[in-house]
């Protein structure tokens, strides 16, 4: 049998997949074919994308002492995965392991044959959350988080040709005014500095994310806050539609007019495809029971079959023990014609990225 986790054999029990010896081996077959290919990813975590060997390297939190956060699957909410977020986020000590982050995040990269990416990364998480929660006693300032990343990214990106990835900077759902006037002053100096730049000028951050858990507090705040990110020159990625219903979904798009959306599927659920830019990690929403219906019931079947232009993504494959590769074998399972859906969302991807100017740099090695 391939050897991939327990929970996908268990979905595809679900879904009443008929399986054989050689079904089982074309899976396989495929899904070392995906993980061969050249690829983009749009949607994926940075804290939670490395392998776990990076956190074990550092001294572990107490809270490690019974479970270690990349083997406490199943959760048993969304909020049960927060949790082990935050427990995997008290590892980082000093700048330096940022740096180092950015780095092995390379690294993993290279090994999957990810050739572009735009990631995710959590400053927010290390400055204002540890702050008002008193996460951990280390607190950092919102900015030299960023440059921190872009150091080792810089570092890391210099020993692979042909790989090129670039940030969003989550400013997270729950981020007050005095939060979100930090990070615009941040962003901007971050803009104006050429360290934080790559050799053609070309910054490494391209955009401001909003995750957490959706709401609509202060919700006309959050759209002046994204008007000067605009007016920055960055791009809008936010999450959106993953845990609330469509109803918040769609006055969320209304309100902020994002660029690309991450998950969506509330609002597909009733009908709703944003089609301009939207990235559905279908393995993450089963996993973190965010999604409520069977594992062939996902909105992302019903978008490849209307032909929509979505895109795949892994979102924390540290924590759901998971690959944007197994993603891809999760609809080839289901829906068959693995390879076209390959060929389908990754087109979608390269032509929805954020950074053109980045892709570019890396378009000979697709």
């Amino acid at each position: 049998m391939p050897n991939f986790p327990d929970y996908f054999w268990k979905f595809l029990e679900r879904g009443q997949v008929r399986r054989s010896m050689a079904f089982d081996i074309s899976l396989e077959s495929f899904h070392q074919w995906v993980s061969a290919q050249p690829k983009i990813e749009t949607h994926v975590h940075m804290e939670a994308a490395v392998a776990s060997s990076f956190y074990l390297q550092r001294p572990a939190p107490d809270s490690w002492s019974d479970s270690l956060p990349w083997q406490r699957l199943p959760f048993e909410s969304l909020r049960g995965f927060i949790r082990a977020w935050v427990d995997l986020s008290k590892s980082m000590r000093s700048l330096n392991d940022f740096e180092c982050l950015a780095e092995a995040f390379v690294a993993e990269r290279v090994v999957a044959n990810i050739r572009y990416s735009e990631v995710y990364v959590s400053p927010a998480d290390f400055s204002f959350i540890r702050k008002r929660f008193s996460i951990a006693p280390e607190i950092f300032e919102f900015e030299d988080v960023v440059r921190a990343y872009i150091r080792g990214l810089k570092r890391g990106l210099a020993q692979h040709e042909g790989f090129e990835v670039r940030l969003i900077v989550d400013s997270l759902w729950i981020s007050d005014a005095g939060e979100r006037t930090t990070i615009l002053q941040s962003l901007k100096n971050i803009l104006q500095d050429s360290h934080c730049s790559d050799s053609d000028g070309h910054s490494y951050v391209i955009g401001v994310g909003l995750g957490g858990m959706e709401n609509h507090e202060n919700l006309q705040e959050k759209t002046e806050f994204f008007a000067v990110v605009r007016d920055m020159g960055l791009k809008i990625d936010i999450h959106s539609g993953e845990g609330g219903d469509s109803e918040i979904h769609l006055g969320t798009l209304n309100a902020l007019q994002p660029d690309r959306v991450a998950h969506g599927f509330a609002g597909a659920v009733d009908g709703y495809f944003f089609e301009k830019n939207l990235v559905m990690c279908p393995l993450s929403n089963l996993l973190l029971k965010t999604f409520a219906g069977e594992p062939h019931e996902h909105p992302v079947f019903d978008c490849l079959k209307r032909g929509l232009p979505v895109c795949i993504g892994s979102d924390d494959p540290l924590l759901l023990s998971s690959s944007l590769a197994l993603d891809y074998t999760f609809l080839h399972a289901f829906a068959g014609n693995g390879h076209g859906i390959f060929e389908f969302t990754q087109k979608n991807t390269r032509e929805r990225v954020l950074s053109a100017t980045a892709l570019a740099r890396v378009v000979k090695f697709l």
